[in-house]
């Protein structure tokens, strides 16, 4: 008795039926939550900081140096107008730059400590010998560079008039005293605050430092003053903290690393094969042992 052939291709051969249920039940992929106005304009404003801050260190210090020699210059050999800034009892003068040190360890010390603590994995050993010790040291060199140059200022200046032979008796008495002066996810929120401030901060010493240029101590001094800060940076920076065996190490080295550079290698330079009389002592071409040429060949054949 015959029977009915079954239909070899049916649903069941390659896939199970679903249900309404199923359907429903299956994973969707995760979409991040719409970015609002106040994130977006937050976002723009750290990026116009990153670009101010994180400008190129090496033409930074030239646009520095030879601001500094070309302003000083100015301000010594032809009169400056005169304005607000120029006067030393100014607002920025005597709340920031009189305490300028003391306002770059209130907003740097939190902003390493948060920055560090997230690419060191929270290693409080790390955070302070290898990045807490570049503010120590940075500290040490301002109070160095600054007490020198008082010093030599009290020691070899004089007043203008005759009978003050102090600094504090002839500053007193509302005289100019003559010498050698110097110029001197959690932490999200707190590090882009900081990195506003200090973004405004680094704009207002800018500022405060072209006043300087222009109306305050003679060129001698402000030049030389930029040069060993220069220096001092350098040496710091680009010889200290870059050998692999001293402490402190650069900002931004870790445990954890965010951006590593690619280090892109140059393909080796292709190897040519030499050819003609270079090969085979002298003998030119050959092709399946044998010489190409005729002339090769009889050469051969005479020796």
């Amino acid at each position: 008795m015959a029977t009915k052939r079954r239909p070899l291709h049916t649903k069941l051969n390659f896939r199970p039926s679903v249900s309404d249920t199923n359907l429903d039940c299956r994973g969707t992929k995760p979409t991040s939550e719409p970015t609002s106005v106040k994130e977006t304009f937050t976002l723009m404003v750290l990026y116009l900081c990153k670009k101010s801050l994180f400008f190129n260190t090496n033409l930074k210090v030239a646009i520095y140096l030879g601001t500094l020699f070309l302003l000083s210059l100015i301000a010594d050999v032809s009169t400056v107008p005169k304005m607000y800034l120029s006067r030393s009892d100014n607002i920025f003068n005597k709340f920031f730059v009189k305490f300028a040190w003391g306002w770059n360890l209130t907003l740097l010390t939190p902003f390493v400590g948060f920055t560090t603590y997230i690419y060191c994995c929270g290693e409080k050993q790390r955070i302070i010998k290898h990045h807490l010790l570049r503010i120590c040291i940075a500290t040490f060199f301002w109070w160095f560079w600054t007490t020198l140059f008082n010093m030599i200022e009290a020691s070899f200046g004089r007043c203008g008039q005759k009978q003050f032979n102090t600094k504090g008796s002839c500053l007193q008495a509302g005289h100019v005293w003559n010498g050698f002066d110097f110029n001197y996810k959690k932490y999200t929120p707190y590090i882009r605050g900081l990195f506003i401030a200090i973004t405004l901060f680094q704009i207002m010493w800018d500022v405060m430092l072209v006043c300087t240029m222009l109306y305050y101590h003679i060129m001698i001094e402000k030049f030389l003053g930029g040069v060993l800060a220069i220096l001092t940076w350098f040496f710091t920076y680009r010889v200290w903290y870059s050998h692999p065996k001293l402490f402190p190490k650069l900002p931004g080295q870790g445990v954890f690393i965010y951006i590593k550079k690619k280090v892109v290698r140059e393909p080796p330079p292709a190897v040519r094969r030499r050819t003609g009389s270079i090969v085979n002592n002298g003998r030119g071409p050959l092709f399946m042992g044998r010489p190409i040429y005729p002339q090769q060949d009889s050469q051969q054949e005479d020796t």
